[in-house]
């Protein structure tokens, strides 16, 4: 299919429903994102999955690193199976439903055999692309910390000097008319909140309030 009639398709799959009401106008697909807890089975296609790792691949990092190193599975590989045991258990029902699990590792040291302290924050920036791109694609990209790291570690056979960090849950955004109970209402934040830029952005000097 082409490539242009993909990207087409996949933009009927953002939903209209629980944009962000934000302060400053600020780029759209930003304010449309957010961690959904519900999926449409659709597959993702495979040049889909690509470009969200291609938008992460030009992310910054310290001395040009690129720490960042991800493993995914399509719902019903073993490997999937895999990383849906890291994650935990009151997760569990709804991870199920994504079409694909990541997990995320980072590369602890520079080349040079040092510590690289910056690790978290570049894979952090590359995450954030690859948000944004999935978002354009009108994929959700929900991200879990809490998970079996050493159990993923072990798995996966990921190296000495490399950490597992999350995984990442991605499935094109379920319909609205799905969440139903008051918990789930809870749970999707049909409510969107998040601190004033004043209580986290101060001019010339550190404010307390």
């Amino acid at each position: 299919m082409d490539s242009t009639i993909m990207e087409r398709n996949a933009q009927k799959n953002l939903r209209k429903w629980n944009i962000a009401d934000t302060d400053h106008e600020i780029f759209a697909l930003i304010k449309q994102r957010w961690s959904t807890r519900k999926f449409k089975p659709d597959l993702i296609p495979e040049t889909d999955l690509k470009k969200i790792f291609e938008a992460g691949r030009w992310a910054s990092s310290y001395e040009n690193i690129q720490p960042w190193r991800f493993i995914y599975a399509v719902k019903g590989s073993p490997s999937y199976t895999i990383i849906q045991e890291c994650v935990p258990d009151n997760d569990t029902e709804w991870v199920s439903k994504a079409p694909v699990l990541v997990l995320t590792v980072y590369k602890q040291q520079r080349n040079d055999g040092s510590t690289n302290n910056h690790a978290m924050l570049n894979l952090g920036l590359c995450l954030g692309n690859m948000h944004i791109q999935a978002e354009y694609l009108g994929i959700a990209m929900t991200q879990l910390f809490d998970i079996d790291c050493e159990h993923a570690t072990k798995s996966f056979g990921v190296p000495k000097g490399y950490s597992t960090y999350s995984v990442l849950v991605l499935g094109y955004y379920g319909d609205s008319e799905e969440v139903i109970t008051r918990e789930e209402l809870e749970a999707e934040a049909l409510i969107r909140k998040r601190y004033a830029q004043t209580d986290f952005v101060y001019k010339d000097e550190w404010k307390t309030f």
